[in-house]
């Protein structure tokens, strides 16, 4: 009875699935024809990308790196400006696409300016994101379906390729929850401890049903 009511429910899930994706594909244009203003929605306000707005002076992008369109809106962008990228550039940004993420999500956070802020505003934020490191974070960093949480695997600070700090979380634990069609959304949460000297959290949800993507789900 477990086994029947189980495969029942993945079949749902997949026929939940194939229909919304049918209706979907014709709202994103393939991405090759993207032009800048389709590359920057992807990246800063879709399915896979929330803006959160900190006390009214600091933006932070919250984005599922892992998730193709993202890396396609990446490398879309730099195709657009070639006077910025080198021929190098172009060519690892396109291994990057190709990557496959079979084992890990991972959630980049990154912060700038908000409007005609300070630059002043960042400098916490800075020290906040650079001083962070797994073991501070772990117990307070997770991804959440209902009440079933998949925590913190590994943090990485901002780098200069300007994508932010990497959050990286175990794919198969989370698969194993999105695999109840009930379970349809999934929340990015992340809480920096006193330590840090800065007061700071992150609380976003994405609903899963829209991070359908030519055919299969990407987060």
């Amino acid at each position: 009875m477990v086994v029947r009511n189980t495969t029942k429910a993945l079949c749902v899930l997949l026929f939940l699935l194939l229909a919304a994706s049918a209706a979907s594909q014709g709202k994103i244009k393939p991405w090759t024809q993207w032009n800048q203003r389709d590359a920057e929605k992807i990246l800063n306000d879709s399915a896979w990308s929330q803006e959160i707005v900190q006390a009214t002076s600091v933006i932070l992008r919250v984005r599922f790196l892992s998730a193709k369109p993202i890396r396609q809106a990446l490398l879309r962008l730099m195709e657009l400006r070639p006077s910025e990228t080198s021929p190098d550039q172009i060519r690892l940004a396109r291994e990057f696409v190709d990557r496959k993420f079979e084992n890990s999500i991972i959630v980049a956070v990154s912060y700038e300016m908000y409007k005609n802020t300070s630059s002043a505003a960042l400098g916490p934020y800075f020290q906040a994101f650079s001083s962070a490191i797994t073991s501070s974070l772990k117990n307070n960093t997770y991804l959440q379906v209902k009440d079933a949480r998949v925590f913190l695997e590994e943090y990485q600070p901002p780098t200069h390729d300007g994508l932010g700090a990497r959050f990286v979380f175990p794919r198969h634990d989370v698969e194993k929850l999105l695999t109840n069609p009930k379970n349809d959304w999934l929340r990015f949460y992340a809480d920096w401890p006193a330590m840090t000297g800065m007061q700071l959290t992150i609380n976003a949800r994405f609903r899963v049903a829209n991070f359908l993507y030519e055919g299969s789900l990407e987060y």
